[in-house]
C-alpha cells in the first residue's frame, strides 16, 4: 500500500496529515511532504518507509524493516521485527523493541524499556526511563542517561556523559567522553572516562582502566590491567592485584592483598609505612618527592583490603 495525498481516507487539516482509526496492512510506503499523524495503532506485516515524518497516537508494530526520513514518535509502544532507522529524532512513549539494528540521526527518548537485538547508534543524547540493554554496539555521540540497568553485548562508546541508576555491564570496551555515574560496573575489555567516574557499588574491569578526573568507587575494585587516575582517588576495596600508574613516575606499583610492590621493591604495607626518607630516596631521583604526595592515599587503599 503507497499513502499519497490522493488515498482515500487521509484528511488534511491544513497542518498535517491524519488517518481515523487503525491500519492492518502488509506493507506501507509513505510518501507525503508533511507529518502523517495515525489516531489509532498502525500494524505492518511487512517493511514500513516514510519519506517525511510519522507520527502514530497508539501502538506501531512492524514485522518487518521501518525506516522514516524525518522524525518519528509514537505515544505508546514501538515493535520492529526488522531493523529501524530514524533520520530524525525518535520518542517512545512505552517499550520499544528491535529485531535487528537501531540507527536515529536525532536524539532517542523512551519512556519504558528498550531492547536491540543487533547495533544501536545514535548521533544525539539517548534516554531510558526503564533499563536498556543491547545485543551488539552502542554508539551515542552526545549523553546517556539509564534509570535503571544498561548491558551491552560489545563495545559502548558516549560521546557526553554516561548516568547509569543500576547495573552497568558492557562485553568489549566501555569509553566515555566526559563524566560517569554508575551503580555497578562489569567491563569485559578496557575503559576511559575524560571526566570523573563515581561508582555506588562494584567495579569489575578485566582490562585497563583510565580517568582524566577523579575516581570514587564505593564498593569493590577490581582492575586486570593498568590503572590511571589523574585526579583524586576514593576507592573503598581493593580486590586482586593491579598495576598502578602515576603521572611523573618511572616505575610502576603494584597493589596486592597484603603487600605493595613499588619498582623492585616488594614490601608490606607496614613497612612501606615506617620506612625513612633516606630508605625512599635510594629507590629513584624524584622517589621522595613521588612518594610524599601519594603515599598517604596508596596506604590507605591496601589498609581497606
Amino acid at each position: 500500500m503507497i499513502i499519497t495525498k490522493e488515498t482515500p481516507g487521509l484528511m488534511y487539516n491544513g497542518v498535517n496529515y491524519i488517518w481515523e482509526g487503525d491500519l492492518p496492512v502488509d506493507c506501507v510506503q509513505i510518501k507525503l511532504d508533511k507529518m502523517i499523524i495515525f489516531k489509532g495503532g498502525l500494524g505492518v506485516e511487512g517493511d514500513l518507509e516514510v519519506g517525511g515524518y510519522l507520527k502514530v497516537e497508539g501502538d506501531l508494530i512492524v514485522e518487518g524493516d521501518l525506516i522514516v526520513e524525518g522524525d518519528l514518535e509514537v505515544e505508546e509502544s514501538l515493535e520492529v521485527e526488522g531493523d529501524l532507522k530514524a533520520g530524525g529524532w525518535l520518542i517512545v512513549g512505552g517499550f520499544l523493541k528491535v529485531g535487528g539494528d537501531l540507527k536515529v540521526g536525532g536524539f532517542l527518548k523512551v519512556g519504558r524499556w528498550l531492547k536491540v537485538e543487533g547495533d544501536l547508534k545514535v548521533k544525539g543524547y539517548l534516554e531510558v526511563a526503564e533499563w536498556l540493554e543491547v545485543g551488539g554496539y552502542l554508539e551515542v555521540g552526545e549523553w546517556l542517561k539509564v534509570e535503571g540497568d544498561l548491558i551491552v553485548g560489545g563495545y559502548l562508546e558516549v560521546g557526553g556523559y554516561l548516568e547509569v541508576g543500576e547495573w552497568l555491564k558492557v562485553g568489549g570496551y566501555l569509553e566515555v567522553g566526559e563524566w560517569l555515574i554508575v551503580g555497578g560496573l562489569e567491563v569485559g575489555r578496557w575503559i576511559e572516562v575524560g571526566g570523573d567516574l563515581k561508582a555506588g557499588g562494584d567495579l569489575d574491569i578485566r582490562g585497563h582502566l583510565k580517568v582524566k578526573g577523579d575516581l570514587e568507587v564505593e564498593g569493590d575494585l577490581e582492575v586486570g590491567g593498568s590503572l590511571k587516575v589523574k585526579g583524586t582517588k576514593t576507592i573503598y576495596g581493593i580486590k586482586t592485584e593491579f598495576y598502578l600508574w602515576i603521572p611523573g613516575l618511572d616505575w610502576p606499583i603494584y597493589i596486592f592483598d597484603n603487600h605493595i610492590k613499588l619498582g623492585y621493591k616488594l614490601r608490606t604495607r607496614k613497612e612501606w609505612q615506617e620506612f625513612n626518607d633516606e630508605e625512599i630516596e635510594r629507590t629513584g631521583d624524584n622517589a621522595l618527592d613521588l612518594w610524599r604526595k601519594n603515599k598517604k592515599w596508596i596506604l590507605s587503599i591496601n589498609q581497606t583490603i
